[in-house]
């Protein structure tokens, strides 16, 4: 074994223009980290017993640009007005995994779920692999002769990657007064939600009680080729509890269960009041403020928070089994200085 090595450079200009009432920051870099120490299972067949085996592999290159946009867009004795805006990107790749494990490690080993997370030459840090539902050319959905559903095996289903990253903070000044907020906005990436699907499969969710009100689900199906049916249209309703047994639960097709994970939330909102302490002894400065963080989101795909992590390994970004949900917070704050 030896230690990771990282080779890594940063470029970066700040321009600052009308007395600093506007600035530009922009920063490119670029890391590739080798002889990754990765930790997979090991051969059921080796003589020693041993469960897992370590090595060093694997090549992760990250690049990327980050840009900051801030400008005072009023500034007079009575009204301010600050902003600012940034912007983030960053690109990943994995390379030399040994061939002999096929360019891939399992992260996330699926055991009783039909999904995992895994590295893959050529392919980003964060693919999520599960199963998802046989179809033809067309996208109609396969059946086997009993009317069950094809499946394909393990496949890229989503990655959890965002496309780029946008964050817009506002602050506002009226004498004593002052507002300020965030919104943050994450774009693109995808997340799989395993809550929705075990939900579905004992059909406790909503999706699944409207199935059942209309009689069944309406999927657009054909007779899989070997078949006596081959290439017939499946015609009617299929049976909704039939339907989410085969789609639905930790061994279903997780395919079903990607979500794209952009969403643009207010991350926070202040509004204080700062008093005049010209003529106080004690303190030098004061201000009350009204605090709400996570307050809402103005768009979400996922049916969870896509920014929580189910935890803080390597294996399981995107991925939703019964997760807390986010909480939202609001609080006074009060900041003296002496």
């Amino acid at each position: 074994m030896k230690p990771e090595s990282q080779n890594s450079f940063e470029l970066g200009t700040e321009w600052r223009f009308v007395n600093n009432r506007f600035g530009i920051e922009l920063t490119y870099y670029n890391n590739k980290t080798k002889d990754q120490l990765l930790t997979i299972p090991a051969p059921a067949t080796n003589a020693e017993g041993y469960q897992n085996y370590a090595y060093n592999g694997g090549v992760i290159e990250n690049n990327g640009i980050e840009a900051l946009l801030n400008a005072k867009i009023v500034d007079n004795d009575k009204f301010k007005w600050d902003a600012t805006l940034n912007y983030s990107k960053n690109n990943n790749k994995v390379s030399g995994l040994p061939e002999e494990l096929g360019g891939t490690v399992v992260l996330t080993q699926p055991g009783v779920n039909s999904y995992r997370y895994s590295l893959i030459n050529g392919r980003p840090f964060g693919v999520i692999e599960g199963i998802n539902l046989k179809r033809d050319d067309q996208g109609r959905i396969l059946l086997n002769a009993d009317g069950s559903i094809q499946k394909t095996g393990f496949e890229e289903v989503g990655n959890a990657n965002p496309d780029y990253m946008l964050g817009l903070t506002n602050s506002f000044k009226y004498g004593n007064y002052f507002l300020n907020f965030t919104i943050d906005g994450r774009f693109g990436g995808d997340v799989m939600s395993l809550t929705e699907a075990v939900n579905d499969k004992f059909g406790v969710s909503k999706v699944t009680g409207d199935a059942r009100a209309a009689g069944g689900v309406d999927i657009n199906a054909v007779y899989a080729p070997g078949t006596p049916n081959a290439g017939q249209a499946y015609s009617g309703k299929y049976s909704a509890e039939s339907y989410y047994s085969q789609v639905g639960g930790r061994e279903g097709a997780t395919g079903e269960y990607i979500y794209n994970a952009t969403n643009v939330s207010l991350r926070e909102l202040a509004l204080g009041y700062t008093f005049d302490l010209k003529n106080n002894k004690i303190f030098k400065t004061a201000n009350l403020s009204l605090v709400g963080r996570n307050l809402f989101f103005f768009y979400k795909d996922a049916p969870f928070d896509p920014n929580i992590s189910l935890s803080t390994g390597n294996g399981l970004q995107g991925i939703d089994v019964y997760a807390a949900p986010s909480t939202r917070s609001i609080g006074l704050n009060l900041n003296v200085t002496f």
